[in-house]
């Protein structure tokens, strides 16, 4: 079960990351290496 909470987390986290970086269109690649990362 806490596996999943982890997942849900860390795709919230991604898409927030994502939708911040296309507003401020620039460096979208980078957030998203990190959280895959991870």
């Amino acid at each position: 079960m806490s596996e999943d909470d982890d997942m849900c987390e860390i795709i919230h986290k991604m898409k927030v990351t994502i939708t911040t970086d296309n507003k401020r269109g620039s460096g979208t690649d980078d957030p998203i290496k990190l959280y895959v990362g991870e």
